[in-house]
């Protein structure tokens, strides 16, 4: 089974006060389908002081309450990608603590004439290896035993 999105997260620490992220977000899902509604919270760790993000869909910004990067974009459509990067200026700590990576959490819904469905999944990251695990909570599209949306004609 495909899941609807494919994350490629690559984050470099560079030294003890900065870390560098550049996430790479693609549509698995038709090209005559979108997402809407589609945010991905993206953890940063716990002493950081600033991030410069740039990205070119969407908007994002630095949550300090919830310490990660809130990436939303209205409309996503499908087979596209869209990218994030970051650049995390972190205070310096006299603990050298490392830091270990919670998952990316993506909540969106896709909607097609017939149906919807909403998801939420988180993906992790475990160094060194890049192997990604995804927990998924889905209801897969136009299933019988699914609401059904009521139809607009």
């Amino acid at each position: 089974m495909n899941l609807p999105f494919r994350l490629i997260p690559v984050i470099e620490e560079q030294g003890k006060t900065r870390v560098v992220m550049n996430i790479k977000a693609i549509a698995n899902f038709s090209s005559q389908l979108f997402a809407t509604n589609v945010s991905f919270k993206i953890p940063v760790p716990n002493s950081t002081a600033k991030c410069r993000i740039n990205m070119a869909i969407g908007t994002a910004k630095y949550v300090p309450e919830q310490n990660a990067i809130v990436w939303k974009v209205r409309r996503f459509p499908g087979g596209s990608e869209a990218v994030l990067n970051a650049e995390i200026e972190l205070i310096m700590s006299t603990k050298t603590k490392p830091w270990v990576r919670p998952p990316i959490a993506v909540d969106f819904q896709v909607r097609s004439r017939r149906c919807q469905w909403r998801c939420q999944w988180r993906c992790h990251h475990h160094p060194p290896t890049p192997r990604v695990a995804m927990l998924r909570s889905c209801h897969p599209p136009c299933h019988d035993r699914h609401r059904r949306l009521p139809s607009s004609s």
